[in-house]
C-alpha cells in the first residue's frame, strides 16, 4: 500500500476486491487485533461472509470471550498464524525485511522477486 494506512481500513475494501476477482465473498475470513472493530465484523457479514473470525482489540466481554473460544473461530486462527510464518520466512530469508529498490515501484519489484525466489526454492523442493 502507499503510505502507511491503517489495518481496520482495508479490510472491508480487501473483501470486495476478493469478491470482484473470484465472483463470490469469501467463505471465512482470519485476521489479526489490528483489523478488529465490530464495524468491520459487520460490513463483512453484510458483504456476505460466513465465518468471521476477528479477534477484538483491549478488554473483551464474556459474551465476546465466549465467542472467540469457539472452534471454528480457534481452527481460523490457527490457519492465520501459519501465514504469518510464511511472512517471517520471507522476511529472514528472502531480503522482504527491508528493500534495497526505492520508490513504491522499486520497492513492489523487490517484494516481487523476493516472492518468486521463495517459490522457486519450493518448486525445487517438490520435483
Amino acid at each position: 500500500m502507499r503510505g502507511n494506512p491503517a489495518d481496520d481500513t482495508l479490510l472491508l475494501d480487501a473483501v470486495e476486491d476478493h469478491t470482484e476477482t473470484f465472483k463470490r465473498p469469501p467463505r471465512a475470513l482470519a485476521t489479526d487485533r489490528g483489523f478488529g472493530s465490530s464495524g468491520n465484523e459487520k460490513g463483512c457479514r453484510q458483504l456476505g461472509v460466513k465465518q468471521v473470525s476477528l479477534p477484538r482489540k483491549g478488554k473483551i466481554s464474556k459474551a465476546r470471550k465466549a465467542y472467540q473460544l469457539q472452534g471454528w473461530f480457534k481452527r481460523l486462527q490457527r490457519w492465520r498464524a501459519g501465514g504469518e510464518a510464511t511472512f517471517s520466512l520471507l522476511k529472514r530469508k528472502y531480503g522482504l525485511r527491508r528493500s534495497f529498490s526505492r520508490g513504491y515501484e522499486g520497492t513492489a519489484t523487490w517484494v516481487g522477486y523476493g516472492i518468486l525466489a521463495h517459490n522457486l526454492v519450493r518448486l525445487v523442493a517438490l520435483i
